[in-house]
């Protein structure tokens, strides 16, 4: 339209005119939209904080209670879009229970074999199960550990902890329904068998980085973790809001972790994560206590202020507490402005996505007012 222009600026190249001028307009709120899409996404998974697994619970955690108030400080000092927690939820003779295997003592283990359809091999007591297995029918075998009776469906022990300050949207992800199949991880159970629907929120929020924090480190938490990362996610461990069952597991469990790419942190390195989230109103914009790199919509915590080259700038700003606030605020604002005209929206973008279109602009408008003339 542009170059049309140029060769035949006559009045009746004016109705073309006037859509080059559109085009300038419509132009930056298209390329930021695109670029902010690009930023993390991140959920925060709460793993099995129930009343089974913390002091006076049919299988307590030691220290397993001491994971709430960790909980409680990034709940309420973090930014997650999209925060779930699982909840352990056995049947009353599920298979991994010790008094479910005659001779075999609590915290024992034993081999469970499985048809490739998830069938387990010779415990008739279970509706999905095959009798007489043949050795041509064993697809998998699990070495299963056999636990005290917990987590039972529709029991006080089987309930999440009130103490938690879970907010008024977090999502619960139940697993360990199925009676003759453990499932430690918050995404499929122990054979793979089956898939809760974890994977698929994760998927409708566009999360691609998760924190993951609870009980038990060494089990529930690592298994999820694990799973994560093989599905792609960035995966951080919070090791402080969690707490393991045995140190050589836990051992054992981090060899994996490093393996997949399984991140260990600390409640300060999550809440210091939410430093790098930027916030205001066009070009102005301020950003939370500490330093970051903004890169065309990419956020990264840095630890050097003042400017570096490839195009990054640092900014430190004001205490986290009242930026937070401030935080809230402008995505409230930024939620409203959605449904408003073009105009209005291009004028609430994310600070980030402004670096770009900020750079075009001026010689396109410049060219658009050569045109006309």
């Amino acid at each position: 339209f542009f170059f049309v222009s140029i060769f035949f600026s006559n009045p009746d190249t004016m109705p073309m005119n006037f859509v080059s001028l559109l085009l300038l307009l419509v132009l930056p709120y298209v390329v930021g939209k695109d670029v902010n899409a690009k930023g993390m996404k991140t959920a925060f998974l709460i793993i099995d904080v129930q009343h089974c697994f913390v002091p006076n619970g049919t299988l307590p955690v030691a220290g397993g209670d001491e994971v709430v108030g960790p909980i409680n400080t990034i709940l309420a000092n973090r930014h997650f879009d999209l925060v779930v927690r699982t909840q352990d939820w056995h049947c009353a003779d599920h298979v991994s229970f010790a008094a479910m295997h005659p001779g075999h003592a609590a915290f024992s283990s034993i081999t469970l074999n499985y048809t490739v359809d998830g069938r387990l091999c010779d415990y008739p007591l279970y509706t999905h199960s095959k009798v007489n297995c043949s050795a041509a029918d064993v697809n998998v075998s699990l070495s299963q550990t056999l636990w005290p009776e917990h987590c039972v469906i529709n029991t006080t022990d089987a309930d999440l902890l009130p103490s938690v300050a879970w907010p008024e949207d977090v999502v619960t992800v139940r697993k360990g329904y199925h009676c003759e199949v453990d499932s430690y991880s918050g995404f499929y159970n122990n054979g793979g068998f089956a898939a809760t629907e974890l994977q698929l929120l994760l998927q409708r929020h566009g999360i691609n980085t998760v924190y993951i924090a609870g009980l038990a480190t060494d089990y529930c938490v690592s298994y999820t973790a694990k799973d994560a990362a093989r599905l792609h996610y960035e995966t951080y461990i919070v090791m402080d809001a969690s707490r393991a069952i045995s140190s050589d597991t836990l051992i054992t469990e981090s060899i994996q972790w490093l393996e997949l790419g399984v991140k260990q942190v600390n409640v300060s390195d999550v809440i210091a994560k939410d430093a790098c989230v930027s916030f205001g109103y066009g070009p102005m914009m301020m950003m939370m206590e500490g330093t970051c790199a903004m890169v065309f919509g990419k956020e990264e915590c840095e630890d050097t202020d003042g400017m570096v080259g490839g195009g990054k700038m640092f900014y430190r700003g004001m205490s986290c507490e009242v930026a937070l606030a401030k935080h809230k605020e402008y995505r409230a604002a930024e939620e409203r402005d959605k449904s408003r005209s073009t105009s209005a929206a291009f004028g609430n973008l994310h600070a980030a996505s402004w670096r770009l279109p900020l750079l075009l602009t001026p010689p396109l408008v410049g060219l658009g007012v050569l045109i006309m003339l």
